[in-house]
């Protein structure tokens, strides 16, 4: 229940140990009444598997908005000021203890806005995130030096009552992916996610679960800009091809592709790119899995599968 975000861009990430995760939350909350933070669902996974999920009840995960970073950087497109924000967001969901959103997910209050480039004021940001349960906010800087190095700063906000709760800043990287990495814990820590729940939950490196390729990453991003903000269809189809022929297993824009050829009754082509997309899965989490497989089934006319899929994903993951 509540406020629904009209075109959710999907988030993609590594399917998450949540059984591994369980045992090390049992032995820290021995004799407090574990039920009332976490619980198990069995059901059907994707690839049609019996499994067993556990997973932490909605008191007690944390939700967040990533907003845009603003650049400072001469060589960077400016798309990377909303990269940096969905990788954040990819990253933070290897946990399943955070829920997360970019500015994407709300993509129809910001266009009413007139807000269609990669800055937003900070109220409407906090605004949108107050409207739809979020309780921190996530913005800040990404900075260039002259040596080719990158830092990022982030401030973290208290949604409700707009305070700044405090600033990090990482070290410098020789790459983007390895500052988002760090920063990622850090922000876990900010929010008062318990440690033993940090260094148990997993944390592979973001261009593991995207893309090393920083060239296809920005091609993915003005793509999802184009079809998103600003419903250039054709625009936003010649990006994603030019992401995935960077790299040929980004399932991440190939899932983006494969959709939107799909949505504009392209069957052939766009089931065509699914199965690549699917050749490539294991860089998606299991709710990307659960969508695809989805999608799959109904645009193959078998219904009675898609439904049956849709129902165990609802099971699994009714937060998604």
């Amino acid at each position: 229940p509540g406020a629904q975000s009209w075109s959710k861009v999907e988030k993609i990430g590594i399917p998450v140990n949540l059984i591994a995760v369980f045992a090390t939350v049992y032995l820290n909350f021995a004799g407090k009444d574990l039920g009332d933070r976490v619980e198990m669902i069995q059901g059907i996974s994707p690839d049609g598997s019996t499994v067993k999920v556990v997973r932490p009840k909605e008191d007690y995960r944390k939700r967040l908005m990533i907003g845009y970073f603003k650049l400072r950087s001469k060589s960077l497109d400016q798309s990377m000021s909303y990269g940096i924000s969905h990788a954040l967001a990819i990253d933070l969901e290897q946990s399943p203890y955070t829920t997360t959103f970019d500015p994407l997910d709300f993509a129809r209050p910001l266009i009413e806005s007139d807000f269609t480039d990669f800055q937003v004021p900070l109220p409407l940001m906090l605004k949108i995130s107050r409207d739809n349960r979020i309780k921190f906010y996530v913005t800040g800087e990404l900075s260039e030096s002259s040596n080719n190095e990158y830092v990022i700063d982030a401030e973290i906000y208290d949604v409700v009552d707009g305070k700044k709760l405090t600033e990090l800043k990482t070290a410098s990287h020789a790459d983007i992916f390895s500052a988002v990495d760090e920063l990622t814990p850090r922000i876990k820590q900010a929010v008062n996610l318990p440690d033993f729940i940090i260094n148990e939950s997993p944390d592979l490196p973001i261009e593991e679960q995207i893309t090393a390729n920083l060239e296809a990453y920005q091609y993915y991003i003005n793509g999802l800009r184009q079809y998103v903000l600003l419903s250039q269809q054709n625009n936003g189809e010649q990006l994603l091809n030019q992401a995935v022929e960077q790299d040929k297993t980004f399932a991440l824009a190939l899932s983006q592709l494969a959709i939107r050829l799909l949505n504009g009754n392209r069957i052939t082509e766009g089931l065509g790119v699914l199965k690549r997309a699917e050749k490539h899965d294991y860089r998606l989490n299991v709710n990307s899995k659960f969508y695809l497989v989805t999608v799959g089934h109904l645009y193959n006319g078998q219904l009675a599968k898609a439904y049956a899929t849709l129902e165990q994903w609802i099971t699994l993951y009714p937060e998604s």
